[in-house]
């Protein structure tokens, strides 16, 4: 597959792939993206669009699919389920290091950085919650299941003294993740990628939120 173009695209989340030549290149090229209402989505559906626009000599047909996130891009591709696919850098340092839920190294590389991600914890202004060590004993979505955030979710919890058993885990998508907390389901969610992110638009825009901030210490450890 000739990626040679990919490396002028504007350039934190990745585009990660599995190297292969030139005789197992197939016209039909699959980019992993995530569910609707983060950035992924859009992003992947953008660069499909391109890459369809300037096929050129390559003779192939880009579709961008919605997938788990970061987690399932990642094995899918270790798997040749897929050509190329988004992956959160904090999910794929682990992953082609075989470390934290990672059983053995995944062979993937980065075609490039494209943006930078901002995370956050989001709730409602009536929660009454304004730190994260408020989080205990709450309903906290901390990502789609699959995606693998809780990779990096759990720690950063961890570091503000918040362990998994002093909340109650749920998954969801983004945008499932904006519906929870507006419905009282959940008392947090976290929340983020490329900004804008549409997720935190819509939340703001059909709620009172407030972002919920990191402790100073905290994130020095």
């Amino acid at each position: 597959m000739n990626l040679s173009r990919l490396a002028t695209t504007t350039a934190a989340f990745a585009l990660l792939f599995i190297a292969c030549s030139d005789s197992e290149r197939a016209d039909f090229v699959s980019i992993g993206t995530a569910p609707p209402g983060g950035a992924f989505f859009v992003v992947g559906g953008a660069l499909g669009e391109v890459l369809n626009a300037h096929a050129e000599g390559n003779n192939w047909q880009v579709t961008a699919e919605s997938t788990m996130g970061s987690q399932e891009n990642i094995s899918r591709l270790a798997k040749s389920e897929l050509d190329l696919a988004m992956s959160n850098a904090a999910i794929t340092y682990f992953a082609v290091r075989g470390e934290g839920e990672w059983k053995q190294k995944q062979p993937v590389q980065a075609v490039m950085t494209l943006a930078p991600n901002v995370a956050m914890f989001i709730t409602t202004k009536n929660s009454g919650i304004t730190s994260l060590g408020g989080l205990k004993g709450k309903r906290v979505v901390i990502g789609p299941a699959g995606a693998g955030f809780e990779s990096f979710v759990m720690p950063i919890l961890a570091a503000h003294d918040v362990n998994a058993a002093d909340i109650t885990p749920l998954n969801a998508t983004q945008a499932g993740a904006v519906d929870m907390l507006a419905d009282g389901s959940a008392s947090a969610v976290f929340l983020g990628g490329a900004v804008p992110t549409a997720s935190i638009s819509q939340a703001a825009a059909s709620q009172d939120i407030v972002l919920i901030p990191f402790d100073e210490e905290a994130k020095k450890r």
